[in-house]
């Protein structure tokens, strides 16, 4: 087996670790497979966007056009702040590597209950509500952009 061989080996085995592999077009895909493993690594972090708590908020903020300020707000209006606001609990936890402490106190001062309770909450929503999985659809692609 050939150095070829073995890379595109490491990459089937791996596709799903490898960031956006399906919106690699064709000549990136070969420019993959002609690097070996530790390069491959390198050139996919380097493509890799760093991905925080303030980029989350304002992504899905101007999505459903909300103001910031909104964030610490205590008013419970669903459409415009609790959703929003339990989308963004719910990208942090499925995305960074932060503590629902942290995603809490990032988003208005909220525990970690509260957390876990718009992550189980928009679980549930993705699929009961096709524009909520829609709207969740969308986002994730804005953020892996």
């Amino acid at each position: 087996m050939d150095s070829r061989e073995i890379t595109i080996r490491y990459i089937r085995l791996n596709k799903s670790n490898i960031w956006d592999w399906s919106n690699l077009n064709i000549v990136q895909k070969e420019d993959l497979i002609n690097l070996h493993e530790p390069e491959i690594i390198e050139r996919l972090k380097q493509k890799r966007k760093e991905i925080d708590l303030d980029y989350i908020v304002s992504t899905v903020y101007n999505y459903y056009s909300v103001d910031k300020s909104n964030l610490n707000s205590k008013r419970r209006s669903r459409e415009t702040v609790v959703q929003p606001r339990q989308i963004c609990m719910y990208f942090a936890k499925e995305l960074l590597k932060i503590s629902l402490n942290q995603i809490g106190s990032g988003l208005g001062g909220k525990d970690h209950a509260t957390c876990l309770h718009a992550h189980k909450t928009i679980l549930n929503l993705i699929e009961t509500d096709k524009k909520i999985r829609n709207d969740i659809e969308i986002l994730t692609k804005k953020l892996n952009k």
